[in-house]
């Protein structure tokens, strides 16, 4: 019967072990009256490292989280602004929100102005009931605070934690027992600006901490007053504080103060252990107190010398079994290595790795061919890849030396790869930025780098200097560490940046000289038309005796072209200028906008205006949606071919977009007409018979077109118009509330 490979190294193990068991035994009992304090107190160390380890990583992670904040770019713009705006408190308190979703343990959030007498910028709380952001009157001065007073602290512009005491509202003790973390801020002068403050609840902070604790020990967190917190005493845990009466027991206060970090008190080993928490001026500390029973550190062995002699005499022989079959279990292995070491890496085949006998052997041969195989695929996928990126990519030891480059830094920098790999980078970085490159490579994380913000240019090996976007990345590989760099090569982009910002200039001098155009056309065209409009009363009045119907008409007809002429300038001079004028952003509701719409238009007897309930509630931008629907509104009217008629106003929510529809019950427009009438000084009637320049729907058009929307018409010509307006929402400023356009 053969053995497999597993019972074969089972019957192995089994002497080894036996063998191995009469030593420790016989062994074990002489020297472990010596070694078994030793490895108590190790055990015991061993645990109250692991213990004090969470209560120093809480408050390491509370220092980077108030350094994190203050490095943020929108406290820099308030630094840099000597304020802050209504959009940077906005921004600030969004930022101050998502640290306290990611941090349940922390209370408050704030950022504290020293110019202000140390007053609260921005303020962000955390309670039973959820975030809070303070803002206004609810904003305190916090100039006569503890932790604010020492300016050799803060100017240090170091972090420090202060002494953990009540929170204070307005003066007066409120909340759980609280700790702070301050984080000197300093403005683009090195002066100092404010402070970022944390405030953790401090019990909860442990609670977190202690989520890490071993359930095999009691542990208690004490401060050096005494306050206390103990966990795995079968209680739940829970802060005792100064005003409690409830204190931490003498005995064990005292180990606080004493020098060695071990101490045995009432059948209990205790090790101190000790967490140096920075704070304005002296430093206070916190004591992990890891506490286990005396007999279960020192727990004896059982006397086991007799049965450890007679193991000793009967592992020798095992000893000698063991050699024997552990040469013919080892034998198909050795004959497995001897294959695969005389066959190159390149060559590895399955044939060739399969040994004679069939047992695990052979399943292991099997199982390394084929992995050799998927991992040479796999080589291969990714040496195409990296070959195949249309960027440039190379790899880079840590003292400058290339280590890989692919096809796209060598079509960029003029190089074949033998050339460049083995050099140094600096043969491809001008002599100016060469020096910049350890500095860069040394931040972590590792920035990305364009010509626009580092000046990043690379040397070709014809010598011409080339503008690059540089993106580095820092990895391990084989235990070294080495940078990944992608290099583009920007000069298109710069080219087309330079022949944009020509364009744009071109373009406000051509809107420059469309408005002096526009102006100038509008005032010398008025000009003549005054003058006609003046003659033609001024004839009416001189001439009255002797005027015929008919020359009374003519003199009206005249008064009415000049008039239509006038309003046409008019409109033809706000045509050009939509898009171009910026109207003042005032927001505010449907249902405003429709009274300031009917009261403009003095709707004729007969007619209703009905307005949906959806439209009345909508939070729009009043111009130029007002103009939009007085043209529409008006045309509706003004064209309608009864003496009775109806105008319906309504909305709907589409996503991104608002559409307000505007419907008539009047004449309607024929289909071929729905384009045209868009266009500028189309009417469907002629002009003498209709009171308009048309240039009402152009307006429209351009006015929708311009704020991002969309107008279409639906009419079948027989009977009534539609016209539907697809509306942007536009985001209004915080202030306002979060409400749409």
């Amino acid at each position: 019967m053969r053995l497999s490979l597993q019972a074969k190294f089972a019957l192995l193990a089994f002497s080894v072990a036996l063998l191995s068991s009469s030593v420790v035994i016989t062994l074990g009992q002489l020297i472990e009256a010596e070694r078994r304090e030793e490895r108590a107190e190790e055990a015991l160390e061993t645990a109250a490292q692991q213990h004090v380890e969470p209560v120093r990583r809480q408050f390491n992670l509370m220092a980077a989280d108030a350094e994190l904040l203050a490095a943020m770019p929108i406290i820099s713009s308030i630094t840099a602004g000597g304020g802050v705006s209504p959009s940077l408190r906005s921004r600030s308190e969004s930022l101050f929100v998502g640290m306290l979703r990611s941090r349940p343990h922390y209370s408050q959030v704030r950022f504290i102005g020293q110019k202000s007498d140390w007053r609260e910028l921005v303020r962000v709380d955390q309670g039973p009931s959820g975030i809070e952001r303070v803002r206004g009157g609810s904003l305190q001065s916090k100039a006569a605070e503890p932790y604010l007073a020492s300016l050799q602290s803060l100017q240090s512009g170091e972090a420090y934690f202060s002494r953990i005491t009540y929170n204070r509202e307005h003066g007066q003790p409120v909340g759980p027992p609280t700790i702070r973390v301050v984080q000197p801020v300093q403005d683009t002068s090195g002066q100092l600006f404010g402070v970022i403050v944390i405030n953790a609840d401090f019990e909860r902070m442990l609670q977190t901490a202690g989520e890490n604790f071993s359930d095999d020990f009691e542990v208690t967190i004490a401060t050096d007053v005494a306050e206390y917190m103990s966990f795995g005493t079968g209680l739940p845990p829970r802060l005792v504080f100064r005003d409690e009466r409830k204190s931490l027991s003498d005995e064990r206060a005292a180990i606080l103060e004493e020098s060695s970090t071990v101490a045995v008190l009432d059948e209990e080993v205790i090790y101190r252990s000790e967490v140096v928490v920075p704070a304005a001026g002296t430093p206070f500390s916190l004591y992990v107190l890891t506490v286990a029973r005396e007999e279960d550190l020192f727990r004896p062995t059982v006397d086991l010398l007799g049965v450890g002699i007679a193991s000793l005499i009967f592992s020798a022989t095992s000893a000698s079994l063991a050699s024997l079959i552990g040469a013919g279990i080892t034998a198909p292995l050795r004959r497995l290595t001897a294959t695969i070491r005389s066959s190159g890496t390149e060559t590895l085949n399955l044939a060739s790795l399969q040994p004679e006998a069939d047992d695990e052997a052979g399943e292991l041969a099997r199982a390394f061919a084929e992995l050799a195989d998927r991992l040479q695929r796999e080589s291969e996928r990714y040496r195409t890849l990296f070959a195949g990126i249309a960027d440039g990519v190379m790899s880079v030891r840590r003292d400058g030396t290339i280590e890989d480059v692919n096809d796209a830094m060598e079509d960029l920098f003029g190089y074949e790869k033998a050339e460049l790999v083995g050099r140094k980078i600096d043969l491809l970085l001008p002599p100016d930025i060469l020096r910049e490159w350890t500095d860069l490579a040394s931040k972590n994380p590792v920035p990305q780098l364009t010509n626009e913000q580092a000046g990043i240019r690379g040397l070709r090996s014809d010598g011409n200097i080339v503008p690059l976007e540089v993106s580095i990345s820092r990895i391990e590989v084989a235990g070294g560490e080495q940078f990944i760099a992608i290099v583009r090569d920007i000069s298109e982009r710069l080219q087309a940046d330079e022949q944009t910002a020509k364009l744009l200039a071109a373009l406000q001098t051509s809107n420059a000289e469309l408005d002096k155009f526009a102006y100038v056309a509008s005032h010398d065209l008025r000009a003549p038309l005054r003058v006609i409009q003046n003659a033609a009363v001024w004839l009416e009045e001189d001439l009255a005796p002797h005027l015929t119907e008919d020359t009374r008409e003519s003199l009206d007809l005249l008064q009415v072209r000049v008039e239509r002429m006038d309003r046409l300038l008019d409109d033809l001079l706000q045509h050009s200028r939509i898009g171009r004028d910026e109207d003042v952003a005032e927001f505010t509701t449907g249902g405003d906008v429709i009274d300031a719409v009917a009261a403009l238009l003095c709707l004729p007897d007969g007619f209703h205006l009905n307005v949906g309930e959806d439209f009345l509630h909508l939070r729009l931008r009043r111009m130029p949606i007002q103009m939009i629907l007085l043209n529409l509104i008006g045309n509706a009217i003004k064209h309608h071919d009864q003496q009775h008629g109806s105008v319906d106003v309504s909305a709907r929510d589409a996503g991104a977009m608002h559409v307000i529809r505007i419907e008539d019950d009047g004449p309607g427009i024929p289909p071929k007409y729905h384009e045209k009438v868009f266009e500028m000084f189309q009417t469907l009637k002629p002009r003498d018979h209709v009171d308009g320049s048309g240039m009402g729907l152009a307006l429209v058009k351009k006015q929708t077109e311009v704020a991002g929307g969309s107008i279409r018409l639906y009419s079948d010509g027989q009977r009534g118009s539609a016209f539907e307006l697809h509306w942007p929402k536009v985001a209004i400023d915080n202030r306002q509330g979060e409400i749409a356009a």
